[in-house]
């Protein structure tokens, strides 16, 4: 009965004509009350590795309702992009982990190591249960339970469910939240100590703190890996830090910028200009990619 109600409700909320509002009443409280909020499944992705879908956020749902049919579930035109740079890539960083897909994605391309950073306890452990799902994928993946900014301390993280942010903003997902205290390190710190001094591509989506975990990698961005980073307005309004000057400290390095459009269907990447930071801007996050000249 529960596995039909999966079959039937993937069926229905994947067709652009059902309006989002019926889509997520059939894949919350719908799903919630026919499954149970602790239900989960092994999923075989399409994306071609297994991870567990279940009721914890709406990535673990969509894995659920949609992932064994359907490749990049989350992000797709970022997921593109980090497939093909992910292909000749040795040394790669992606932070944070969350539950793991893009790690998962970026393992299932490369022959290289994959140092990912997810400091959350719970994401921590659920990193840790969808890599165990991929015996040859985890081998590649060196995870690490810390987060990541611009020097050696103690921070205090915002944690609500399975989201978290080291910056207690106002009107977002850590309204309710509950603090969780861990060590951050800084990138050049981190590879110092693993005797790397190039490495081939990074992947920040760290709730606001990118800025941060930049300014803690100036000898290995020296070696001008390819970025991925993500950029969110709602969040920065809340800090010292704007998009602006994010955008200018990428270009003072002579990295080429694009927009990433996650909310089209198709691939799309857009060149940076003001037209482009007017449209993109307005969303509550975007994703860039910066290119290595």
């Amino acid at each position: 009965m529960k596995r039909l109600f999966i079959y039937i409700g993937g069926w229905l909320t994947h067709f652009s004509f059902v309006p989002e509002r019926i889509r997520d009443i059939i894949m919350w409280p719908i799903a919630t009350r026919v499954l149970g909020k602790n239900y989960k499944q092994n999923i075989f992705l399409k994306d071609g590795f297994y991870m567990w879908g279940g009721m914890d956020d709406i990535l673990s749902r969509e894995i659920l309702f949609h992932g064994s049919w359907k490749k990049n579930l989350w992000e797709p035109s970022t997921c593109v992009i980090l497939e093909k740079l992910s292909r000749d890539a040795k040394e790669i960083l992606i932070a944070g982990s969350h539950i793991g897909y893009m790690v998962l994605k970026s393992a299932y391309i490369t022959s290289g190591k994959i140092h990912t950073f997810e400091p959350v306890t719970k994401l921590y452990d659920l990193s840790i249960e969808n890599f165990n799902l991929n015996y040859s994928l985890k081998q590649k993946i060196l995870i690490n339970k810390v987060a990541l900014g611009d020097e050696e301390r103690d921070l205090e993280l915002y944690v609500e469910d399975i989201r978290s942010s080291a910056i207690p903003y106002s009107g977002g997902h850590v309204k309710n939240q509950n603090i969780e205290k861990v060590k951050q390190t800084n990138i050049d710190v981190y590879f110092e100590k693993q005797g790397i001094k190039k490495i081939d591509l990074i992947l920040l989506d760290i709730e606001g703190f990118e800025w941060f975990a930049l300014n803690g990698a100036k000898k290995i961005l020296g070696g001008k890996p390819n970025l991925i980073l993500e950029i969110s307005p709602r969040i920065l309004k809340h800090t010292n830090i704007t998009p602006e000057m994010m955008f200018n400290h990428l270009l003072s390095m002579a990295y080429e910028l694009h927009f990433i459009d996650d909310y089209q269907k198709k691939f799309l990447l857009v060149q940076d200009s003001q037209d482009a930071r007017k449209h993109f801007l307005k969303r509550d996050y975007v994703n860039i990619y910066a290119k290595s000249r």
